[in-house]
């Protein structure tokens, strides 16, 4: 094992980033969680000598990598910037990382976080360290620290994806932690973009979760509308959705006199077909 002054000793240990996006959704977790500040890592220590927790640049270049291909070898792996970190840890009390396994573990299954490479943790409290290679789609399995914390490899490509950091903290905060919470009013760009306002409160992490999580939603509905406007059918949305899209437009286009219906929101998103309606 080196010690931190051998690993100091080369550029590629010295520039590891933690990607702001990863670091973003990391705060968001622990915060709505209520865990302690040391409860989310990113950069491992001197134990970790390949994998998520150490840049690309680093395994591919270091005297002291002892597997240059694991988290390197996959296409999307061999994007994004070489210097950033793309593995997470979660620590919390059983309680608390349990249900946040089978919540992440559900999603995985279900296709919703295809950036994530693969997921190690505790799914049912007993001494089997649980996880699923995303890859290649099958159940795995990891040492046993990982009975107490949650691991996440996100590939490489994606470590700093702000769209999917806020879909991966949504799941790992779970509905039930937003639903009794006072949801302060955010900026309507914020809903519109997704864009990540600085929050060091439990409140605004909290919040931040919620209207991410609506403006994945408001993609599916303008999809839906699109869908039928192509079809020359009627628009329709529900009142929440549709406010959130007149969000998204007044973020972009000058304020219209009247308040826009869904299919005046339909027209202008196809009209600008060039920009995503949500990051």
């Amino acid at each position: 094992m080196p010690s931190y002054a051998q690993l100091e000793n080369e550029a590629a240990w010295r520039d590891e980033i933690v990607p702001a996006e990863l670091a973003r959704m990391g705060r968001t977790v622990r915060t709505a969680l209520g865990l302690s500040p040391d409860a989310v890592g990113f950069k491992g220590n001197n134990l970790h000598l390949n994998g998520a927790h150490r840049s690309r640049r680093w395994i591919l270049t270091s005297d002291w990598c002892t597997d240059r291909t694991y988290t390197v070898s996959y296409a999307d792996d061999k994007l994004g910037d070489q210097d950033w970190i793309a593995g997470f840890d979660i620590s919390a009390p059983p309680h608390i990382l349990l249900p946040m396994c089978q919540r992440l573990d559900a999603a995985v299954r279900a296709g919703r976080l295809e950036e994530l490479a693969a997921w190690y943790g505790n799914l049912d409290g007993d001494q089997r360290v649980d996880g699923y290679n995303n890859i290649l789609n099958r159940v795995s399995t990891s040492d046993s620290s990982h009975l107490t914390h949650l691991h996440g490899t996100v590939l490489r490509r994606h470590a700093n994806n702000a769209a999917f950091m806020a879909r991966l903290a949504a799941v790992l905060i779970g509905d039930d932690m937003l639903k009794d919470e006072t949801l302060p009013t955010l900026p309507a760009e914020t809903l519109a973009t997704g864009d990540v306002l600085p929050a060091e409160s439990r409140s605004a992490d909290v919040a931040l979760a919620y209207a991410l999580r609506n403006s994945y939603a408001a993609r599916r509905a303008a999809e839906a509308a699109l869908a039928k406007l192509a079809a020359g059918m009627p628009v329709a949305l529900p009142d929440a959705q549709l406010d959130l899209l007149a969000d998204k437009l007044a973020a972009r286009l000058p304020a219209p006199a009247v308040p826009p219906t869904a299919e005046t929101i339909a027209k202008a998103v196809v009209a600008e077909t060039a920009r995503e309606l949500t990051d």
